[in-house]
């Protein structure tokens, strides 16, 4: 008689930290020894406060890195690379939104995803969900030694910062050395990674061109200072 397959890996710590990337990091073992690790991801446009106005901003790009205690992931056992789809709302693309209703669409759009993808819908449900959503493009590159193995996100040309959701893509297999195994997950930005998409505020409007240069080097920073490192998301998952 076969023996079952052990439970999924549980998720013992997940801290989202800011409105611009929510993740979620799940693992699947095929074998005592062999893992499959799935990420879901969404990446928005945030808002946050600054000197009695608000900054919005977004990411270009964004590095997810693997910690892996007692287990590897070696080059040729990734699948997260090349061009990839991101789902967004597509009545979203036409319109501005404000910080709340932001935040609910990526919510609604996060929650029905993961519904649907779940449910074994007919031919018509699956075309009707993707009738709500439209698609965006981003690339994904992947380094890094087998113990610590990481991805860079990246947009489009076309694309000012990267927006939507990707759900349970396969990062890939993790081979497992011994336990307890540990997969520490975390998505980190420098400040060339964040675009300020809009300034509001009291004087901040009217400010000339180099000012303006100058106000934005200092807002960028502020935000990977204050509120984006030194993460900003992190998932600890335990194999034991």
């Amino acid at each position: 008689m076969q023996k079952p397959l052990p439970q999924p890996l549980r998720v013992v710590q997940l801290e989202n930290k800011s409105g611009c990337l929510y993740m979620e990091l799940n693992g699947e073992p095929k074998s005592p020894r062999h893992i499959d690790l799935y990420l879901t991801v969404s990446f928005k446009e945030d808002w946050e406060s600054f000197l009695g106005g608000q900054v919005k901003f977004g990411l270009k790009s964004a590095k997810l890195k693997l910690k892996l205690t007692n287990g590897v992931m070696p080059y040729e056992s990734r699948k997260l690379t090349g061009s990839r789809q991101l789902l967004i709302h597509t009545d979203r693309q036409n319109r501005e939104v404000n910080k709340s209703q932001n935040s609910q669409d990526f919510d609604a759009a996060l929650s029905e995803i993961k519904a649907k993808a779940k449910a074994n819908g007919t031919g018509e449900q699956k075309a009707d969900m993707m009738n709500k959503f439209g698609v965006t493009a981003y690339q994904v590159t992947t380094q890094g030694e087998p113990e610590n193995p990481s991805w860079t996100f990246t947009k489009e040309r076309s694309q000012p910062v990267l927006i939507g959701v990707s759900y349970r893509e396969k990062l890939g297999t993790l081979y497992v050395t011994k336990k307890p195994c540990i997969v520490t997950g975390f998505f980190e930005v420098s400040k060339k990674d964040v675009l300020l998409r809009d300034i509001q505020g009291v004087g901040l409007e009217d400010i000339n061109s180099n000012k303006r240069v100058v106000l934005n080097i200092m807002i960028t920073q502020w935000l990977i200072d204050a509120k984006l490192t030194p993460y900003l998301s992190q998932a600890v998952l335990l194999y034991d």
